[in-house]
């Protein structure tokens, strides 16, 4: 497995016990579980985990990246206007004027959670399909 599918499992791992635990602490704390996505923060140390041994990219591998964050972008673009546009047409539906802001910081969140999340889906698939259209 090359360093970079290490760092997609890596990064995909940590996302899913990291909602694992906000969710399960969400009966105990309430909105205080959201401190379970701190976890988060482990997603900083992949460049530290896998450098060991690391290899020069090549043109497949630049490519890769390339198409996986270009598929990454635009579905955190897509993530980000469902995340603003659901809660704008439920405050519509049930005669709402405002929303709280604690929401903000969800919407913020749902857009980086797709990004990395995606990107890191992608980086796999493209690695395991032989990324033969990622060198258009």
């Amino acid at each position: 497995m090359l360093p970079e599918e290490k760092r997609a499992v890596f990064v995909l791992v940590v996302i899913g016990c990291s909602i694992a635990v906000a969710a399960g602490l969400v009966p105990f704390l309430g909105p205080g579980a959201w401190g379970g996505l701190g976890l988060l923060g482990l997603i900083g140390l992949t460049q530290w985990l896998f450098r060991k041994g690391e290899q020069k990219a090549d043109e497949r591998d630049l490519a890769i990246s390339r198409r996986a964050g270009l598929i990454a972008g635009a579905a955190s673009y897509l993530a980000f206007f469902l995340a603003c546009f659901c809660p704008l047409m439920y405050c519509l539906a049930v005669g709402a004027k405002t929303i709280a802001s604690t929401y903000l910081g969800l919407i913020m969140l749902i857009g980086a959670l797709a990004l990395m999340a995606v990107r890191s889906i992608a980086v796999l698939v493209l690695y395991r399909r032989g990324a033969s259209d990622a060198t258009d």
